[in-house]
């Protein structure tokens, strides 16, 4: 009896595990955000860090990190998998997401200037009325 026992116990730790398993592996498939028109990434929390890329209208992002007062965030393409600081005035978060529960990050990004990753341009982009690229 004590056999059963153990090997019931077994199986539903691994039923257990396996869930759990699937249950992570699905959120970390939905996206935090999407871009809102054509959105500069740039490998610092400021409108004169390096341009990185030009992510297109409706990128979906994974966020990552958020600079103290919220202006900037640091996220990736789940379409690419390019990182870097974008404004955040040119997001569009998903239903329920805070931003200000992202930590706090200083990160600075290490990366070549305007790299071209598919589904991207490297291109400066300015916004209607701005006087620089964000």
């Amino acid at each position: 009896m004590r056999r059963s026992q153990l090997f019931w116990l077994s199986m539903s730790a691994t039923v257990v595990f396996i869930v759990v398993g699937s249950l992570v592996a699905v959120q970390a498939q939905n996206p935090n955000a999407w871009t809102n028109g054509r959105v500069n990434v740039r490998n610092m929390p400021r409108a004169v860090g390096t341009l990185l890329a030009t992510f297109d209208d409706n990128t979906p992002l994974f966020l990552e990190g958020r600079s103290e007062d919220i202006v900037w965030i640091l996220g990736r393409s789940a379409n690419t998998g390019q990182r870097g600081w974008m404004s955040s005035s040119y997001l569009r978060f998903a239903v329920g997401f805070q931003p200000g529960t992202l930590p706090v990050s200083k990160e600075i990004i290490n990366g070549s200037a305007a790299a071209v990753v598919p589904g991207s341009t490297a291109i400066p982009y300015l916004y209607p009325y701005s006087l620089c690229a964000v």
